[in-house]
């Protein structure tokens, strides 16, 4: 493969080519997920992880909840915020 010489990478398994996953992960410095639930299942095992579990665990992975917390970020409360508002006005 013409990726031999490339310090990191083993060859493809399974007689598959690249794994440009595999590699854009590699090269991360983190892996982010939509869910903290999720980041957990991709680290779980071979087949929630899609064979790349361990490179994952190896690179770090973080779940970001998915919303805001609408008592922190309330405009109808923000001290910040000089005209106060909400969805009735």
């Amino acid at each position: 493969s013409s990726f031999d010489f490339m310090d990191g990478y083993e060859k493809p398994v399974k007689g598959r080519k690249i794994n440009w996953m595999k590699a854009g992960i590699l090269e991360s410095d983190r892996v982010v997920t939509v869910s903290p639930n999720y980041a957990e299942e991709l680290v779980s095992g071979v087949d929630k992880g899609v064979e790349l579990d361990n490179i994952i665990r190896k690179t770090g992975i973080t779940g970001i909840v998915n919303g805001m917390d609408v008592q922190e970020w309330n405009p109808s409360t923000d001290k910040y915020i000089d005209a106060k508002y909400d969805a009735t006005t």
